[in-house]
């Protein structure tokens, strides 16, 4: 039965990915976005001249810390939409005819911490306020409140009330569900080591009644005796104390490691119990439910930069995403492109999640494209611990725009653009160059009339990820970072593709078959087992022991372990590569002819330049220039 009160959008399996369909039709779905900011919406007008359809608003079923002026729970009780749909009537005038997709901050409203300081997160110095990053707020509620989490439900099912009653919900396609650092679901406060209040003591005690099962096991784990109720959260001493090696020492740590796998646990829990009551709220083919969430790859040491930004560092709560990906409430995930190196020349447009993992579990992937055009590009540079993606000149600016949408069509995402600009220092609009809007629009044309291409990936190398093992490196581990997050743009400038993978999902429905498995630091047992399992029953090499860290060396070595391996290299140099079925990215530096060595012969279409192409014995030969992103399509 077709839905009058939402869109007709769904997740539809088409030539071999998750791909949302629109009107039974399947899309692209390119997508416009930034952050709140009264007066400014240049950007939604800009992209949908630009001929997209779809735009990503800031909402809050509740209160929004970092957008209080959006409130909508006003008191007890007491709802009031009055500013969103000014807020969204000022963005659909600007961007008519679109589907929206509402990002809906699940925060808490002053009153109501005010009315309920017992059910504040309370921080290791015993303290209940703290600040956070471009906001006012300083007390919020514990995560594993129970009282908290029942009257946030209440105020969500009467947001999406109020999106039928107010006639939104007839063009909202997707419930983007946020809360803690920046919508990211980071746990706010991290740097100061929350959370000591007696409901989050409460949920560990329970946690752990789940997972051991009697005070026996308990007792054996923790290698002292030990009692459900008598077990208290680890002091910030124990939870931040250096170890050999950076790992955590069992049973020693077993209490470190089985509270911080628990603060995964309950910052999900109420995600899912956010995501269940949107679906009983909605009917059955009502909006799609998403959020940003998986953060493993880009996993960082703890420091007050890490608890305040992205996913909060090792203790911010992103490590139990397999829960998150198993939910028949989640439909949709997002992250930006991470912060190692966007660089043309040798970095790579890599979201911060298990992307394999992802479509496995049949979800929809959105890139969230927050580059800086050379218009838009910040003046003060930043600090150069991250990188943002900066163009520095029309021809970069060209090149990234090319590759981020490449990367999102070949590999089966979706993609929106953020301007940030007035939300991270002063405005400065980021699409206003009529020559990138109409590149834009060419773009994004060429994609819709991809979506019956076979866009199965392909891909036979895999970066193996234990989210669960995260908990095994101590808060000062840098390994993680100097080995994996800050190196991997070098792996995947090897000219083939490679896959990051959750190891619960290695071998699983829909896995491909890889010939060269990277273990990516240490691994549970079950992580393990998997691992050994998949090596058993395939023919496939292990670059480095399971359980330790990638070989400092490993960029120089994988030429050597994918000749070994037999893994396809399609072009034999400094390239990014990624292929489908039907699809073929190659993107690199270095210009002059270069040998592209291809699955299978047959006519091709660049699609960027239109060059119609043959390609015989496998091989093609193709000019590149600096920075140079070539499509290739089947035909």
């Amino acid at each position: 039965m077709t839905s009058t009160l939402w869109p007709q959008v769904k997740i539809k399996n088409n030539s071999g990915v998750p791909t949302l369909s629109v009107n039974d039709t399947p899309s692209f779905a390119w997508t416009g976005h930034r952050p709140f900011l009264p007066g400014h919406v240049e950007a939604y007008e800009r992209l949908h001249h630009a001929g997209l359809r779809h735009i990503h608003i800031d909402a809050t079923c509740s209160e929004d810390i970092f957008h209080p002026e959006l409130r909508f729970w006003v008191g007890p009780d007491s709802y009031d939409g009055s500013a969103q749909d000014a807020w969204f009537k000022q963005v659909t005038q600007a961007a008519p005819d679109t589907l929206i997709q509402l990002r809906i901050y699940c925060g808490c409203p002053q009153w109501w911490i005010d009315a309920h300081p017992d059910e504040a997160q309370i921080y290791a110095d015993g303290s209940r306020e703290h600040s956070f990053q471009r906001c006012e707020k300083r007390a919020i509620p514990s995560l594993a409140s129970e009282k908290w989490r029942q009257d946030l439900k209440k105020a969500l099912k009467n947001y999406i009330q109020w999106l039928v009653e107010s006639g939104w919900s007839r063009r909202v396609s997707v419930l983007f569900l946020g809360n803690g650092i920046t919508w990211e679901w980071g746990i706010l406060g991290t740097d100061k080591m929350p959370d000591y209040s007696t409901a989050a003591r409460t949920y560990f005690q329970n946690w752990l009644r789940q997972k051991y099962g009697d005070e026996s096991a308990l007792s054996t784990a923790w290698g002292r005796p030990i009692g459900f109720d008598s077990a208290n959260i680890p002091s910030a001493e124990r939870r931040t104390a250096a170890s050999v090696a950076g790992l955590r020492t069992i049973p020693i740590h077993q209490d470190v490691i089985d509270h911080q796998q628990s603060l995964s646990d309950m910052d999900t829990s109420l995600l899912l119990e956010l995501a269940e009551t949107a679906r009983q709220s909605t009917e059955k083919n009502g909006p799609l439910i998403g959020c940003f969430y998986g953060y493993t790859l880009s996993a960082r040491e703890h420091s007050e930069f890490t608890g305040r930004y992205g996913a909060g560092g090792f203790t911010g709560g992103h490590h139990a995403f397999s829960r998150v990906l198993r939910s028949d409430c989640i439909d949709m995930i997002s992250s930006p492109f991470n912060y190692a190196n966007r660089r043309p020349q040798d970095g790579i447009l890599l979201e911060h999640v298990a992307l394999r993992s992802v479509q496995i579990h049949g979800k929809l992937f959105f890139d969230e494209n927050d580059n800086y055009t050379l218009d838009g590009r910040p003046e003060d540079e930043r600090d150069g611990t991250i990188d943002i993606g900066m163009a520095t000149s029309r021809a970069e600016e060209r090149s990234m725009l090319h590759w981020a949408w490449a990367s999102a069509l070949v590999r089966g995402k979706h993609q929106w653009f953020t301007e940030l600009n007035g939300w991270v220092g002063p405005f400065k609009e980021n699409f206003s160059n009529v020559e990138y809007l109409e590149e834009i629009r060419r773009l994004n044309t060429l994609a819709e009339g991809c979506m019956q291409l076979d866009r199965t990936p392909y891909c036979e190398v895999a970066v193996v990820l234990d989210e669960r093992a995260i908990a095994y490196l101590s808060l000062d581990n840098t390994l993680f970072r100097d080995r994996i997050y800050q190196v991997h743009p070098s792996w995947l400038r090897h000219g083939t593709p490679i896959d990051f993978i959750l190891s619960d999902d290695l071998g699983e429905n829909a896995c491909p078959q890889y010939k060269l498995l990277i273990p990516a630091g240490p691994m549970t047992e079950k992580g393990r087992a998997k691992i050994q399992h998949y090596t058993q029953q395939n023919d496939c090499l292990l670059s480095n022991k399971i359980g330790t860290f990638p070989s400092k060396n490993l960029n120089q070595e994988l030429s050597e372990l994918m000749h070994k391996s037999g893994v396809h290299r399609f072009l034999k140099g400094n390239a990014n590569v990624w292929a489908s079925s039907d699809l073929i990215q190659v993107q690199t530096p270095e210009k002059d002819q270069h040998t592209l060595h291809f699955l299978h012969d047959g006519n091709f279409k660049e699609l960027i330049s239109g060059d119609v192409i043959e390609v015989k014995n496998k091989q093609v030969e193709r000019s590149f220039h600096n920075w140079d992103v070539q499509v290739f399509a089947r035909i």
